[in-house]
Formats: C-alpha cells, structure tokens, sequence
C-alpha cells in the first residue's frame, strides 16, 4: 500500500512524504529526493492524496510515477529474493526513478567524516576541533555498546544511552548537551542535504540535561589598573600585555593572540583595530583605547610576544595573585552527575576568556550600548551576549539610580 501526505501541513509551503507499507514493513520517502518541487498546502487534496489547482498536473505526475515504480520494483525483488528489506526496496526505487544505479547509502560515520573535513575549509579550527571530539566521543560510545549506529537506530533511546554514557565517564552535564547539540546539526545538515530523511532529531526530547552555568568572572577596570602596574620580568610583562589587550579589545584569545601591525589602522584622527575573527569568520573594528596604546608605544609599536594556551593561563593566575585578588568565590560545578561546591581565590578563576568576559562587563557598566558592544564581541542575541556580563544587583541598582527614569522631578501638588 502506497499512501501520500504532505510532510508539514502546517507550512504554507511542503513537500510530499510517500509511505510504502508491506509485511509490517514502513519506507517513507520525501518526494523531494526524487526532484519533486514543493507544493501549497492549500494545493493539497487530503481525500484524493493529489495535488490540485497551479502545478497540480506537474506534482501529481511525480506521484503516479513513483507508485509505479514502487509496485513494480517490490515485486521484482520479491519473485527473486523474498520480501525485500526496506533499505534495499528504497534504494532500488530511487534508482529506477532516476535510471541510474545509485551507489551504497552513506552511513551517518562516514558522512560525519565528510563534515568534519569540510568544516576544515569553511569554519574556524576550534570549531573543527568540537567536531572531531563529538566524533571521538560518538566512536567511544559505539565500541562500549558493540552496535552500529546509524540514521535509522539514532533515536530518542540513542541519545539517552549517550548521555548516561558520557555522564558516566566523569563529563559534566553540560558537556553532554554540547555534544548532542553538535551531533544534531550533523543530523540535520544530512538531512538537509538529502542523505537521509530520518528525522529523530527533530524530536524536542532529543538533547541532554544542562545545568545552570556555572559562575565566571570578571576583572573590574580598578582590578585591570592593579595588573597594569605590576613590576615584572619580561615573560610576565608580555603575558600581562597581551591580556590587557584581550581585556581592552573584547576579542578571544584565537583572535588577540594572533594580532599583526597589519591589524591596526587610523581614521579619521583615531586608531583602530580591525580583524576577521577565526570562529566567526566575520570582520570586526574595534576602537583602540589609550591602555593599548600605552602598551605598543611601550613596546615601539610591537605586539606582545605568544605563548601557548596552558602556559597563558597557568601565568594569568600568578599575575592575579601578585595583583591581590584573593577574594574567596564559592561556586558549583559537576562530576558527572554529581554537584560539587568548590571555594576558590579569585586569581585561581582567571583565564584568558576573563579578558572577554571584563571587557563586555565594563563597557556595560561604562553605559555604552548593548548593540554597540555586541558589534565587536560578534554576539547575534542579547540572550547569548548577556552570558557575558557579570554584573550583580548592587551595581544594577546603581547604574539604575542615575537612570531618567529615577531621577523625574516631582510635581507640584494642586
């Protein structure tokens, strides 16, 4: 039995899903595989299954061929080998439709491998690199369990076997949402492209448990003077510098550690600096305030000298130490399933994404615009940038208490 429905009703425009039923056997097929254009919801004829009004006739010969074809492939297949397996049926129909054999379906490991590589071409490497431990983390998980996962068995009980597996490794929750999230979008972006039509993860439950973020910092402007007066030796002065320039510019540390002479330019009687990120691959100008400035006039217009990432961080602790910040944070973090509170110094926190985090901070409470920050730090939702700023209610309350709103004069009593 061969039955048509529109994929989204709801839509004002859809393509045709084919549901070929046999032996308690299902293959759905979008008509869009085989070419067929969208049709109009309102086009839609729910008794006949047939399109109507403009382009009927187009779409419905879509429709009659493949139930041809369908009819005549399964009864081939049956008289040679039996009732047929519903990947060998569908893809025997696909390639009598277009009249050409089609090769072995792409199996979900080895389109992720495509993905990754090209993501190497038109993303950022750190993006890259979530990609490959997604893929990693994904292999771990199939040898623990010895079964093949592909698009069809990639389903609500796949994704909360994963999480308990990932959990039970010591990752924290939401390492486990991260990960599902990106295997998501390569479900997604296969089944976009055709290579599948398999859509479990479109189900809402699909995704892991994410706990509160936990607790980052910030280093306020008075905090940043302390670090930028430091007497230091010169590895420490250059760790020092290039984190200022992080705290002063709000651009990660794949971007300010990669700065050139190139980068900076004047206009209009004042500097700027102007970058395309790495994550982003967007352009982004950013003005040049006097601390920079201070820096490269400090250093005859050089950049600071570049560490790698783990000595970069193990410094910035030891320059938050020397500045005093020793104020106690208790905050709560996860091992696996389990909730931990933890109290640290406040130098033991900080890390050069503090130097992004200080910056959106302070111009905020500088009063300078959310969108006009939001142009430099790339953040397309106030949601996602207001992650960034770490202002607590007294200085809310505050920035508030010089606010119009607060400040009306009282009118006069008739």
């Amino acid at each position: 039995k061969i039955n048509f429905n529109l994929d989204k009703p709801d839509q004002p425009e859809t393509y045709i899903i084919a549901t070929i039923r046999y032996s308690n056997r299902r293959v759905r097929m979008s008509m869009s595989s085989l070419g067929a254009p969208k049709i109009k919801s309102s086009n839609w004829n729910v008794k006949k299954k047939r399109a109507k009004g403009s382009n009927s006739t187009t779409i419905n010969h879509y429709i009659e061929k493949l139930e041809m074809i369908s009819r005549e492939a399964f009864h081939d297949l049956n008289i040679k080998g039996g009732i047929p397996d519903t990947k060998v049926l569908k893809n025997e129909i696909k390639s009598r439709y277009s009249g050409i054999r089609l090769q072995q379906e792409e199996t979900f490991e080895s389109y992720f491998e495509k993905f990754i590589e090209d993501s190497k071409v038109n993303k950022a490497d750190g993006t890259t690199k979530t990609y490959i431990t997604t893929k990693n983390a994904f292999d771990a998980f199939r040898q623990s369990k010895r079964e093949k996962y592909d698009f069809h068995n990639m389903d609500l009980q796949f994704c909360l076997d994963f999480e308990r597996y990932l959990l039970s490794t010591g990752k924290s929750p939401n390492y486990c949402h991260k990960i599902i999230r990106i295997l998501k979008t390569v479900l997604k972006n296969a089944y976009n492209k055709g290579v599948t039509e398999i859509r479990h993860f479109e189900k809402s439950d699909f995704r892991g448990k994410r706990t509160p973020v936990r607790e980052h910092i910030y280093l306020s402007i008075e905090e940043l003077d302390e670090i930028h007066s430091l007497e230091l030796d010169s590895k420490m002065d250059n760790i020092r510098d290039m984190f200022l320039i992080g705290c002063h510019t709000g651009l990660r540390i794949s971007d300010y550690s990669k700065l050139l002479r190139e980068n900076i330019y004047k206009e209009g009687g004042k500097e700027f600096v102007r970058i395309r990120t790495r994550k982003t691959m967007e352009d982004v100008i950013i003005p040049i305030n006097p601390s920079v400035r201070s820096i490269l006039n400090k250093r005859g217009g050089k950049l600071p000298k570049v560490y790698s990432d783990q000595e970069f961080n193990r410094c910035l602790k030891i320059l938050g130490e020397l500045a005093g910040m020793d104020e106690k944070i208790t905050r709560t973090e996860h091992k696996g399933s389990h909730r931990i509170l933890k109290t640290y110094s406040k130098y033991e926190l900080i890390s050069s994404h503090t130097a992004r985090r200080s910056f959106a901070t302070n111009a905020v409470l500088e009063g300078v615009p959310y969108h006009w920050i939001m142009q430099i730090t790339g953040h397309k939702s106030v949601k996602s940038f207001e992650k960034y700023v770490k202002i607590s209610a007294k200085q809310a309350a505050v920035l508030l208490a010089d606010h119009s709103f607060f400040n009306r004069p009282v009118l006069r009593a008739v």
